[in-house]
């Protein structure tokens, strides 16, 4: 699943664990009678929680999600004992009141760690973003001065329209997105292979999957481009599935037309927001215009 979406549900048991922590903190016991079993029960939860923060850092950093190696390294260093040293083999024979300090100790502990995880979480959709927007730029200035790609790109659009997927989806992978369209049943498709997306191995890859759908318009004029953009919508607002082990950027669509002349900027649809996703529009250009010609 998505690392938000398996964060999610963890953090709220984190938060019910720190309101009832935070209840029993609350008692104002000062005698020095033995713990019981809500002591023994709380301090097993505290530690399960503290443990699984750390064990969702590390997976997190092991799938290349942006600050979370750094977090990691910064947080090792001051990391607790785990498991079973974690809770005493006697606890049963602690006073209460050194209980109580233990149980504030780790609660305070867990909050710092979730605060953390949090604070990376939320600038992550909008890390995948900017890479996107970065890849597509990239692209459009690697087929505006290299001869080579340029032609390639002339020979795919001579072709059916898949071809300019193609080599689109081998450009984004460059930057770490695994480019996909969506099927007649509304499931991810891969630009390149056209098979299923295994979920597994954009995981391991450390990338992130993003929605296109790239429309072929030979001849640059309001209609044709009118068509070809609704027709790319319809398209990608049929996506019903989500990823199951990789990362998705799910706030966004791309709509790409691939032209040979550069689409008029007044002619280009602004960015829409439609199902709760932002329809944003691209176009690439294959023989644009030199400065000398005219503005790009």
């Amino acid at each position: 699943m998505d690392v938000r979406e398996e964060w999610d549900p963890f953090a709220k048991w984190i938060g019910a664990l720190e309101q009832r922590t935070w209840l029993y903190l609350q008692d104002n016991f000062v005698d020095d009678r033995p713990c019981g079993a809500l002591e023994v029960n709380l301090l097993r939860e505290l530690r399960h929680a503290y443990d699984s923060c750390f064990d969702f850092i590390q997976r997190s950093a092991a799938r290349g999600l942006k600050g979370f190696a750094e977090c990691d390294l910064r947080l090792q260093s001051g990391r607790r004992v785990t498991a079973e040293l974690f809770i005493p083999d006697d606890v049963d024979a602690h006073p209460r009141t050194e209980m109580k300090r233990l149980v504030k100790d780790w609660v305070l502990s867990i909050g710092l760690l979730e605060a953390e995880i949090t604070y990376l979480l939320a600038d992550f959709e909008l890390w995948i973003r900017n890479k996107t927007d970065l890849a597509f730029k990239h692209l459009q200035r690697l087929i505006s001065v290299d001869a080579r790609l340029k032609a390639d790109w002339a020979a795919a659009f001579g072709k059916r329209e898949e071809a300019c997927e193609r080599l689109g989806a081998t450009h984004l992978l460059w930057h770490g997105l695994w480019a996909f369209k969506v099927d007649s049943q509304g499931a991810r498709t891969d630009l390149v292979t056209f098979e299923p997306i295994d979920d597994r191995i954009v995981g391991a890859s450390g990338g992130a999957l993003v929605l296109t759908e790239w429309k072929k318009i030979k001849e640059v004029n309001r209609r044709a481009i009118e068509q070809a953009f609704a027709s790319a919508k319809g398209q990608a607002l049929n996506y019903v599935s989500g990823a199951l082990g990789a990362i998705e950027l799910k706030s966004q669509i791309h709509l790409v037309a691939v032209t040979m002349d550069p689409i008029p900027k007044h002619e280009m649809p602004e960015e829409t927001v439609e199902q709760g996703k932002t329809i944003r529009y691209v176009n690439i250009v294959i023989d644009p215009p030199v400065p000398s010609r005219g503005k790009y």
